[in-house]
């Protein structure tokens, strides 16, 4: 089995888990892939690092 195909099991397995207990408790649950989950992640550390920079050039001008 390669890393790749045990983390893919792992995953399942999480979300499998999950679905189980959300639905135990009557609620729906929310499901994003994979590659819109390391999107947003990358959307939040650009949007992080344009405000360092931003927070930098106000300090040098000040």
């Amino acid at each position: 089995m390669t890393k790749e195909s045990f983390i893919n099991l792992i995953d399942q397995s999480m979300q499998e888990s999950a679905r189980l207990v959300l639905s135990s408790l009557g609620r729906s649950l929310y499901v994003i892939s994979r590659e819109k989950a390391l999107q947003q992640v990358a959307m939040l550390e650009a949007a992080k690092q344009r405000q360092q920079t931003s927070d930098d050039v106000v300090l040098s001008q000040g």
